[in-house]
Order: C-alpha cells, then structure tokens, then sequence
C-alpha cells in the first residue's frame, strides 16, 4: 500500500446498485400499535476484482421490530444490497497477505471505511422508502461510524446490534 495514499473521490464511481434480497415477516395477529422501534444487526462483505480496479460491497441488515422497552415484537425484516465501485487507484490500496500460504488481497481501512459510508448511507435511503406504511414502520438506519462497520464485520464473533427508536 502507498503510504501517501488519500481517498480522492474523484477517484471512486459506481458502477451498479443492486437490491439482492428485501422482505418484511409479519405475523397476522400482531398488533403493531406495539411497534416502539427496531433493532438491528448488519453484516458487510466485499470482493475484488484488483486487475480492473473493481471493488464491491454487500451490505445485508436485519432487522427486529421492538416495543416501546425494546423486547422483540413478531414483525422483522432483511435487507440485502450490493454496491460495485471503480476506484481508478485501488493498488494504491490493496496489498497482498500470505495467510497460511494463501495470498490474500487486504484493502487499506481508510478506503474500506470510505465506501463502507458509501453503501450505508445509499441503503439507508433505500431501506426507508422500501419500509414506509409497512407492519415494519418506516426505518431509519441509525447513524453509525463506517469504520466500526467494517472492523466488527473482521471477526467471526462480531456483535453488530444497534437499536433505535422509530
């Protein structure tokens, strides 16, 4: 990775945004006059394609309708979206990893960070139109650091809950 490295975004296009999976479950008697808010929990993937500077995002939230003292109600939703970017100077950063003699592209946290924003913040629109007058409520994604986002999805055992009012 260049050490000089700074995400330019004039550097950065998307290429595709794509909605992958989107469904609300509702039990039939469930009365949502009980609907306080929502919690969620989120799940960041990536691919890349280094030699044609292709870098891709997968962003799925689930989603936990909660009363109003935050105990899970029978209504919940997931969403899966995938952003595709161009970054005309990815090799600035990427680099390759031997783990357990397998090379491995690893991508600089800073650009992570920056499209991980990217995604959250183009999901977060879409999530909230494609909920409004549903049992779901119209969710708003709470507003969260990105790079939290990428780091707690680094390990296995990662706890991405977030909860928030409606």
């Amino acid at each position: 990775m260049n050490p000089e490295r700074k995400v330019d975004a004039s550097k950065i296009q998307i290429l595709d945004i794509k909605t992958l999976q989107g469904q609300i479950t509702s039990e039939e008697n469930v009365d949502t006059a009980l609907l306080g808010g929502q919690s969620f929990e989120f799940n960041v993937t990536t691919g890349l394609n280094p030699d044609e500077n292709i870098i891709g995002l997968k962003l799925k939230v689930d989603i936990q309708a909660t009363d109003v003292e935050g105990n899970p109600i029978r209504i919940s939703g997931s969403y899966t979206h995938e952003v595709v970017f161009s970054v005309e100077n990815l090799s600035d950063f990427i680099e390759v990893k031997d783990v357990n003699g397998v090379n491995e592209y690893v991508v600089d946290v800073v650009l992570g960070a920056t499209l991980a924003g990217i995604i959250y913040s183009t999901v977060r629109g879409i999530i909230f139109t494609r909920t409004q007058g549903t049992s779901l409520g119209a969710v708003v994604l709470p507003v969260i650091d990105p790079l939290r986002l990428i780091q707690e999805n680094q390990s296995p055992e990662a706890n991405n809950h977030h909860k928030t009012a409606p």
